[in-house]
């Protein structure tokens, strides 16, 4: 399976237009997408982090400092857990109690999406489902989107999430 850019980028549309909302605090890239460690790079939080896309397994990668994690085990895996963590997200007048079932029910869904991404706690998606779970997220629509190096492509503001010893933190 070799994923070219321009299959990248076509599942990446949800993504990159706004409908979708990924808890990554990245920018997204434009095709030609730059290279690293062989693996093109989709998004990017320069100097800290960046995910990529393995094209032989089309695995979507999270790289930091301490190493590499699996976020989703295909492309179509990402935009459908995006598409549910928006959708979670988007809930409105939810007190403390709700959140707390909004997040847990969010890892179920993405433990069906995508089995075994969300298993390990400090997994990037395990991580999003129990930050929501507390009420940590972002609910932009429109108002929470952002023009990127005025390319005019409008991404969603993401929460500044940064991985330490212990997991994602906020």
């Amino acid at each position: 399976m070799m994923t070219a850019d321009r299959e990248i980028a076509t599942a990446l549309i949800p993504l990159t237009t706004g409908e979708s909302i990924v808890p990554y605090p990245g920018v997204w890239a434009d095709t030609p997408y730059e290279v690293r460690a062989g693996r093109p790079v989709i998004a990017e939080d320069p100097g800290l982090s960046a995910l990529v896309v393995d094209r032989d397994r089309g695995t979507v990668l999270l790289l930091d400092g301490h190493g590499e994690s699996v976020v989703n085990s295909s492309l179509a895996a990402l935009a459908e857990c995006a598409r549910r963590y928006s959708a979670a997200i988007r809930t409105s007048d939810a007190d403390d109690e709700s959140w707390i079932a909004i997040g847990t029910d969010l890892l179920a869904q993405i433990r069906i999406i995508d089995p075994g991404v969300a298993d390990a706690e400090d997994s990037f998606w395990a991580v999003a489902a129990e930050e929501l779970g507390y009420g940590m997220h972002t609910r932009s629509g429109c108002d929470g989107r952002r023009e990127t190096r005025g390319s005019g492509r409008w991404l969603p503001r993401r929460p500044a999430y940064r991985r330490g010893r212990c997991g994602w933190r906020r």
